[in-house]
């Protein structure tokens, strides 16, 4: 879309990208100095360096497709050589049984806000793609606590990394940020850059309208100057008219 100018709502194409590589995006929060969980990419002859029971995730699927609690490396890898949803790359992390997912949508048009922070009330040990968009109707019809019951000082740190970590990735459209928390250690999980509904629900309680969500979403899209491609260059002239390789060099 970028390529043919095309105006378009969500993220730029380098965002989209960077957040759907579950690696690259865990890479760059912690050169941050960001709280991410550690994460172990499965390469031949490599052991992880923590014990599990661990979370298996492709590195570039989304939506918790792929997403499972193994006990023991071994059974990682049984699962990868039987599933076409790994050939791109997996990656381990440590499986926090008592945590909670809490969900926060962010965005940086007509000014930067956020929404109310969202707990998802789980169905398993992991927030599924079962739980997000199938049970009750789909992700707005899903059991939840919105706004979540936090204590003020655990709030306050989630919005400080939402204002951290929106400077380090300066999202564009409505984007949701997936925490995670156990006890009162929170931990940046993933941005899911076109989330479900738009994560329109999230701002139910803030006298915004999905209706006025929408249209700055629109407005958003018609203002932007996005990159502008171009093709200067591209035909050799230059280097065809050069009388010798110092000319070419410059």
């Amino acid at each position: 879309l970028e390529v043919m100018e095309a105006k378009f709502t969500g993220p730029n194409l380098n965002i989209a990208q960077l957040c759907m590589d579950k690696y690259a995006f865990y890479s760059l929060m912690k050169y941050n100095n960001l709280p991410v969980l550690d994460k172990f990419k499965i390469k031949s002859g490599k052991t992880p360096d923590f014990e599990g029971p661990y979370v298996l995730k492709p590195q570039f699927e989304g939506s918790s497709i792929g997403v499972e609690v193994v006990k023991n490396y071994e059974t990682a890898l049984k699962i990868i050589e039987t599933s076409d949803l790994y050939t791109k790359g997996a990656l381990l992390e440590k499986y926090l049984e008592n945590a909670d997912d809490l969900l926060i949508g962010v965005r940086n048009y007509p000014e930067f806000s956020y929404s109310e922070i969202e707990k998802p009330i789980r169905n398993s040990n992991l927030f599924s793609y079962k739980d997000k968009y199938l049970n009750n109707g789909g992700l707005e019809g899903s059991k939840r606590e919105l706004p979540a019951k936090l204590t003020e000082e655990v709030s306050k740190k989630i919005i400080s990394l939402v204002e951290e970590i929106n400077n380090v990735i300066p999202s564009r459209g409505i984007v949701r940020y997936d925490f995670l928390k156990i006890e009162d250690n929170i931990y940046i999980n993933e941005i899911n850059t076109i989330p479900g509904s738009h994560a329109l629900y999230l701002w139910n309680n803030l006298n915004i309208s999905k209706y006025e969500l929408l249209s700055d979403l629109l407005d958003e899209a018609l203002r932007d100057d996005l990159h502008k491609w171009s093709t200067e260059g591209s035909d050799g002239l230059a280097l065809k008219s050069a009388k010798d390789i110092q000319s070419k060099l410059g």
